[in-house]
């Protein structure tokens, strides 16, 4: 099956719930966990919470927290549980597992965001659709560099990523790169499956684009197919545009070496 990019729909007020403290019920129920420590339980129904834990190593600093939702809450923001774990009691990442209900009408069933120790700013966010032939993706972010007057921190997208490890033909991993305020897509990667490789000789190819047109593809060819084609490595073709309805496509084909085996421009 050919792969497809897919819209990432989670609603925001979803993702941005925040974590309570524990309830007034707090007791021990492990004396010695898998991290050497005590691990706490409580529940705040009041607040949605059926059960919330704390793990702790034997130093006391926190490794997890779990939180599972009443069936009222989870009906109400779509979340079964979350999961948190942390690095000498800093958060460097959270889990949210989302109801059947509401991952068939956004098809995400989990999401995860990683965080910097450090900073504590978000990294990535990895988004596991509910349909296991969909995959699962994964957006990456920095910084925000240009920050307004009322902010005091802001992060933008780098590059998103798709990958689809049950498809058999056609994509098995496709990358967007965006600019550097995080709004413009400026390049794309496509890697293929070894069907597709086979069937048609290339494993991997990129375009470019500026004002949403692309100026610039490249195709690379497997080591099968270079063989049998005077030892192309790579094609590459630019585009020049002249106004909406005509451009300029010169097309160049590569060896490993970087020398030009063909040379052929067209216009149209």
């Amino acid at each position: 099956m050919t792969a497809f990019k897919f819209p990432l729909i989670l609603s925001i007020w979803c993702l941005s719930l925040t974590m309570p403290l524990f309830g007034q019920d707090r007791i021990v129920v492990d004396q010695y966990n898998d991290f050497g420590g005590k691990t706490f339980e409580s529940s705040n129904r009041k607040d949605g919470i059926l059960v919330f834990r704390e793990f702790y190593a034997f130093d006391e600093k926190k490794m997890r927290e779990e939180t599972i939702f009443t069936d009222d809450h989870t009906a109400i923001f779509g979340i079964d549980q979350i999961n948190s774990e942390f690095m000498f009691d800093v958060k460097v990442k959270r889990e949210k597992i989302f109801s059947i209900r509401f991952a068939k009408v956004n098809l995400v069933k989990k999401s995860t965001d990683f965080y910097d120790q450090s900073s504590r700013l978000k990294l990535k966010t990895k988004n596991n659709f509910v349909e296991p032939y969909l995959g699962y993706n994964i957006i990456h972010y920095k910084p925000k560099s240009n920050l307004k007057p009322d902010e005091k921190f802001g992060l933008v997208k780098t590059k998103m990523e798709w990958h689809y490890p049950q498809n058999l033909e056609g994509l098995s991993k496709y990358i967007e790169f965006y600019s550097e305020d995080g709004e413009k897509k400026v390049r794309v990667e496509n890697y293929y499956t070894q069907k597709s490789m086979r069937d048609n000789g290339i494993y991997k190819s990129v375009y470019y684009t500026e004002d949403k047109r692309r100026v610039k593809q490249e195709w690379y060819y497997t080591p099968q197919f270079s063989e049998k084609n005077k030892g192309v490595y790579k094609k590459i073709q630019n585009h020049t545009y002249y106004s909406m309805s005509r451009k300029k496509t010169s097309t160049y084909y590569y060896d490993q070496a970087g020398n030009v085996i063909f040379d052929q421009s067209i216009k149209y």
